[in-house]
């Protein structure tokens, strides 16, 4: 994603962001998780302001290990905030259906 705008949000200030961005006409796209060069986890959420605008990422790390999360406010984050959790141990504050995506390796499938 070079070109990209790379903006620094603080996990508190995610729901405000999302909702001014929503009322301007604005998208959520997706989220993902990286791995910080400390170890942590590091949440980003690509955006698009407008469609003739290219998409801004929002980096965000995690505070204990916890965010807030969006999906309340844009219901196609669910999947990503629930495979997120899965893979990256970030958990998302509010989550209406917190359901794991991925198996345990204790289940027995058959």
């Amino acid at each position: 994603m070079n070109g990209d705008i790379v903006r620094d949000i603080a996990a508190g200030d995610l729901p405000a962001q999302c909702r001014q961005l929503l009322a301007q006409g604005g998208r959520m796209r997706f989220a993902y998780v990286l791995p910080r060069e400390d170890g942590g986890p590091e949440l980003r959420y690509v955006v698009s302001r407008a469609p003739s605008e290219p998409p801004q990422v929002w980096r965000c790390r995690p505070l204990g290990g916890t965010v807030p999360s969006l999906t309340p406010l844009a219901p196609l984050l669910s999947w990503y905030e629930r495979e997120i959790t899965d893979l990256s141990g970030i958990a998302f504050e509010g989550h209406p259906h917190p359901v794991t995506l991925l198996p345990s390796e204790n289940v027995r499938e058959d």
